[in-house]
């Protein structure tokens, strides 16, 4: 897989993913593959992926979770695992109600194949698709666009109770107005009209625009900062874990 990985990185090829079987094979998409690489992922699926074993060889099917309306588009979960993905956190735009907002926090799936590699995402989201191979971490909705108080999980604490959304296009982190007191932040001193952007979205060194967020906390950086201070998906913290 990593030698695929290099070869794709040095020809540029930025839009491909890795279908795991085992510890001892895994499906390239690009040169091989059925129909069902044209498969999309969705955070709503209406597909799962099951293996199993027929005189020894493992095979994979996709199956249907629930009725499935004509001329819908099939979905499945691609299961996204951090160990084989590059040092990019990519939007998921899948568009489900569901929808996690990223792709690629570190999930373990069981049985369940595994696609692969970050750059499976680097030129188009989840709707879109690119020669036949298509693009795809937080889980809470991003329905709340005014940022009134909602009930969920606080990110900050992992905590229920009154709680303010992110209201950044794709972002589903929610806090409890004490736990947004972080990188210069607060929710207390927001004007009623003011559209609220979590700290997620800023880099921790210069306030700009970051690009790559840690899997486990707040920590972001933007281009210039994030070598120095990220190791794959994890702050410098996390990483060490």
């Amino acid at each position: 897989t990593e030698r695929r990985v290099k070869l794709a990185r040095k020809n540029n090829v930025k839009d491909f993913y890795f279908l795991v079987l085992d510890k001892d094979r895994v499906i390239d998409a690009g040169p091989r593959g059925n129909l069902s690489r044209f498969a999309n992922h969705s955070c709503d699926p209406n597909l799962r992926t099951e293996k199993w074993n027929i005189t020894g060889d493992l095979r994979v099917g996709l199956f249907a979770v629930r009725a499935i309306e004509a001329g819908e588009e099939l979905t499945f979960e691609y299961g996204v695992e951090s160990e084989f993905r590059g040092d990019t956190i990519f939007h998921c735009l899948c568009g489900a109600e569901t929808c996690t907002g990223f792709m690629g926090r570190s999930k373990k799936l069981g049985g369940v194949p595994s696609l692969a590699d970050s750059t499976l995402l680097s030129t188009s989201g989840s709707n879109g698709t690119s020669n036949g191979r298509h693009s795809n971490k937080n889980r809470i909705r991003t329905s709340n666009i005014t940022g009134e108080l909602d009930a969920d999980t606080c990110f900050g604490c992992g905590l229920t109770g009154q709680l303010i959304a992110c209201q950044m296009s794709k972002c589903s982190r929610k806090f409890h107005p004490k736990c947004i007191k972080v990188k210069g932040q607060s929710f207390r001193n927001r004007s009623p009209t003011q559209r609220w952007i979590c700290p997620s979205h800023r880099c921790d060194v210069c306030g700009i625009d970051a690009n790559i967020a840690c899997a486990d906390c707040l920590s972001s950086f933007c281009d210039e900062h994030r070598t120095e201070n990220m190791r794959g998906i994890y702050c410098l913290l996390h990483g060490q874990e």
